[in-house]
C-alpha cells in the first residue's frame, strides 16, 4: 500500500540515507543539515507500507523563508531534497510527495512554494513556473583576493542587505539567518574572499573548490563582481544577478507556485534573483 503524510522525527534516518543515495553530499554536511535545517513537520515522505512496516520511497523537505518580492516579505515554503529511490522512479511517487507538501504549505500560512530546479520541464506540469534566473559565468583567477577563516556575520549581513535585497526573492536575513547561511555553506567545504575599502565591505564571494562552484556572490558595483571573478580560483561556475553586464548563460535558477490557487504571478519591474538553491 502506498502512503504520504508530513514526515516526523522519526523519519530522519531513513531520509539522510535517501539524500545521500541520490545527492551524494558529504557527511559533514549531512550532519549540518539533519540538525540545523532539516523541519520534518514541513516536509512530505510517500511510503510503502507492508505488514505495519514503511518504507520511505519518495520525499520533499521544505522550510520557512520570507522572501523580498515587490520590497515587501511574503512567507514562502522552500521546497528541497526532493528525490526518490532509483528502484521507485516513474511510478508517481514525487508528484504525491510534491502534492502533499503544497498542503504542508498552505497549512503553515506560507503564501508560496520556491524551489530550484535541476529540469524545470518536471515541475511545469505540477503548475510551477519560473520566477527568477541567474546568470552562471566562470571565475578568471590571476588576483587572488585574502582569505577569511572566521567570517564576520554581521559585516557580510550589511553587505547582503546592500547587494541583495533590490531583487525579487531575496531572502529576508536576520542576523542569525545570516550566521545559518555561513554555517550552510561551510558545513559543505566552502570558503569566503571579501573585498574591501576603508569603510566597508564591496562584496564577498563563498565558493568550493571541490564542487568547482562559486555559491553566494554580491557586490555592489560591476566593477566589484569583476575583482571578486579574479580573485576566486579560475575555472569555478560562479552564479550571480542575472541583470550583470556580464558574459555568461542563464539559467532558470527558482519556480514558484501559489501555495493556495493555480495561479502565481510577481509584477513590480524588480529583477528577480536568489543566491540560494534549495
Amino acid at each position: 500500500m502506498v502512503t504520504d503524510r508530513a514526515l516526523i522525527q522519526y523519519d530522519i534516518p531513513a531520509c539522510r540515507r535517501l539524500w545521500q543515495e541520490r545527492f551524494e553530499d558529504s557527511d559533514a554536511f549531512c550532519d549540518w543539515y539533519f540538525s540545523e535545517r532539516f523541519v520534518p513537520a514541513l516536509s512530505a515522505g510517500v511510503f510503502l507500507s507492508s505488514n505495519g512496516t514503511e518504507q520511505l520511497v519518495s520525499m520533499a523537505h521544505g522550510r520557512l523563508l520570507p522572501l523580498s518580492i515587490a520590497g515587501k516579505p511574503r512567507l514562502s515554503l522552500m521546497v528541497g531534497g526532493v528525490a526518490t529511490r532509483k528502484d521507485a522512479e516513474r511510478r508517481g511517487y514525487m508528484r504525491l510527495a510534491m502534492q502533499r507538501i503544497r498542503e504542508i504549505a498552505a497549512a503553515s500560512g506560507a503564501e508560496l512554494l520556491v524551489l530550484s530546479p535541476v529540469d524545470p520541464t518536471i515541475y511545469t506540469g505540477l503548475g510551477y513556473i519560473v520566477c527568477a534566473e541567474s546568470l552562471r559565468v566562470r571565475t578568471v583567477g590571476g588576483s587572488p583576493l585574502p582569505m577569511v577563516s572566521e567570517p564576520d556575520a554581521k559585516s557580510l549581513l550589511g553587505c547582503y542587505t546592500r547587494c541583495a535585497m533590490r531583487y525579487d526573492f531575496a531572502p529576508c536575513r536576520t542576523p542569525e539567518a545570516m550566521q545559518s547561511r555561513i554555517g550552510e555553506l561551510r558545513s559543505d567545504g566552502a570558503e569566503l574572499v571579501v573585498l574591501t575599502s576603508a569603510e566597508r565591505m564591496l562584496g564577498y564571494a563563498f565558493f568550493n573548490r571541490a564542487e568547482n562552484r562559486a555559491e553566494e556572490v554580491f557586490a555592489e558595483d560591476t566593477d566589484a563582481y569583476l575583482r571578486l571573478l579574479q580573485g576566486m580560483p579560475a575555472g569555478l561556475d560562479a552564479m550571480l544577478p542575472p541583470d550583470l553586464p556580464l558574459n555568461g548563460k542563464r539559467h532558470a535558477q527558482l519556480m514558484a507556485l501559489s501555495a493556495g490557487s493555480d495561479h502565481f504571478a510577481v509584477v513590480s519591474g524588480r529583477t528577480a534573483y536568489c543566491p540560494e538553491e534549495f
